[in-house]
């Protein structure tokens, strides 16, 4: 839909006017388009089209027909970008709005009314917990599914505040492009409940799991923490995070262990016990898993890095 050309008819009809009326705007310069050679039949982008329905009042219902919105949230322009630019390439029928800090998204969500909210919590100003708690305070939010993607580690008091009107909570760097799009259909055909009682247990789970990744914890010891079996345990995790526990364990530690990999003063061997795995070749087979190369070929690639960086900065 964002990549729809319009003719002015097409327009006159969306917005309720004449096509002369389309043109006389086209021609005048207040709607941005483009001609089809000299003299040639006017074409109007569709973000320019919104953008001069949103500033002369006119409403988008005729435009936005069908098209699913969703609001990307997060304070590190990089991340919001790559996050706005995963959504629209996997899904370029949905409109992609930004928003860079709480309150800019608390703005967008009154105004655009979207059908899902990929929110970050940790950002100045408000932060991603008052954003969701200013959307249960609203009648017209507080039903608007929202997948939380995070980067910080949360404490259990913390995932606890995650009980109401989240979907979903991603660890940014954990899920593949595909398991964090099978979250994002999932929460926009409302096939995810917020707050049921499988997600409070995955919550409770991975409060489990972030507290003592780096002990000879097992599947059982994570069933015995949130009172369930090992298989409905297992059953609940898939349901809410598409992963089973033991992989989720296993991608927090090597998480874990390429911060440590990028300090530079541990062995392999010490890291790999740090955060959890029982022996050294453990550690490296399911780091290559994961990452698809190997500790000490980590290690190296990021001395590179830096080295070219350093090399650079000094020119």
């Amino acid at each position: 839909m964002k990549n729809r050309v319009f003719t002015t008819g097409e327009v006159a009809e969306i917005c309720g006017v004449s096509a002369d009326t389309v043109s006389r705007w086209f021609d005048l310069g207040q709607i941005d388009g483009y001609r089809l050679g000299p003299g040639g039949d006017r074409r109007i982008p569709y973000q320019s089209l919104r953008k001069f329905m949103l500033s002369h009042g006119i409403p988008l219902d005729r435009l936005e027909e069908g098209e699913q919105r969703i609001l990307v949230v997060d304070d590190d322009p990089a991340v919001l970008e790559m996050h706005a630019r995963i959504v629209e390439t996997q899904l370029p029928g949905c409109l992609v709005l930004q928003a860079r800090d709480g309150r800019e998204a608390l703005a967008l969500l009154r105004r655009e009314k979207p059908d899902l909210v990929l929110l970050d919590l940790f950002m100045p100003e408000l932060d991603g917990f008052g954003v969701l708690e200013a959307m249960q305070a609203d009648a017209s939010s507080r039903n608007i599914p929202v997948i939380v993607l995070t980067g910080q580690t949360l404490t259990a008091e913390e995932l606890s505040r995650l009980n109401r009107g989240v979907a979903s909570f991603i660890e940014k760097g954990l899920l593949s492009v595909e398991e964090m799009m099978e979250h994002v259909v999932a929460a926009l055909a409302h096939r995810r409940r917020p707050g049921s009682e499988s997600y409070r247990t995955v919550l409770k789970a991975l409060a489990f799991i972030h507290a003592h990744y780096a002990e000879p914890i097992s599947r059982s010891d994570i069933a015995a923490h949130v009172g369930l079996s090992e298989r409905h345990l297992t059953r609940c995790f898939r349901q809410e995070t598409g992963i089973t526990p033991i992989t989720y364990l296993n991608r927090y530690r090597v998480k874990q262990a390429k911060s440590l990999l990028e300090a530079g003063d541990k062995g392999i061997t010490e890291i790999a016990m740090e955060v959890g795995f029982s022996t050294g070749g453990y550690f490296t087979r399911v780091f290559r898993q994961e990452v698809g190369i190997s500790p000490t070929a980590y290690l190296q690639s990021r001395k590179r890095l830096s080295q070219k960086y350093q090399s650079s900065s000094q020119k």
